[in-house]
């Protein structure tokens, strides 16, 4: 009877993503399913320690978008508690370079009830200014419509 195949950490199997190898393909290479490489991995990309850090509830239907992936960059890299890859670090900088083409000072922030969820705004007296991330909304102080719609970066 074979014994139990397992994964290496996190940090190795992102150097493996890094080099742009298939869930599939490193699969194959631990002996493993697709599935278990995915899930080892899901954990990595969005880990629960940095969403609680954010001052929203983010709906499971808003966790697939670019706002919702740079965000996550940027908590990761900010709380330093695991390394980016070299692919997470360029998107997140790719999101950094275009926030500072914009005219004016913006951050991100949350609308439970649209259908994308996350949104530019301009940065109010409310919002920490250290911060990327805007305080949660007051429905009575803004509306979805008043915020910066962006495309997502080109990738």
């Amino acid at each position: 009877m074979a014994g139990r195949k397992i994964l290496p950490d996190v940090p190795r199997l992102l150097q493996l993503v890094d080099k742009d190898m298939t869930h599939q393909q490193i699969a194959d290479m631990f002996g493993v399913s697709r599935q278990a490489v995915t899930l080892k991995l899901k954990g990595a990309t969005a880990p629960r320690m940095f969403r609680r850090d954010w001052p929203w509830d983010v709906q499971s239907r808003h966790k697939s978008g670019w706002l919702y992936e740079a965000v996550s960059f940027y908590q990761a890299a900010r709380h330093k508690e695991r390394p980016l890859t070299d692919r997470q670090r360029q998107r997140l900088s790719s999101f950094l370079d275009m926030l500072d083409r914009l005219p004016g000072d913006y951050v991100v922030d949350y609308y439970p009830d649209t259908a994308a969820g996350f949104r530019l705004r301009e940065r109010r007296a409310s919002d920490d200014p250290n911060s990327l991330l805007g305080a949660s909304v007051d429905s009575e102080q803004d509306s979805p419509g008043s915020e910066l719609a962006t495309p997502g970066p080109s990738r």
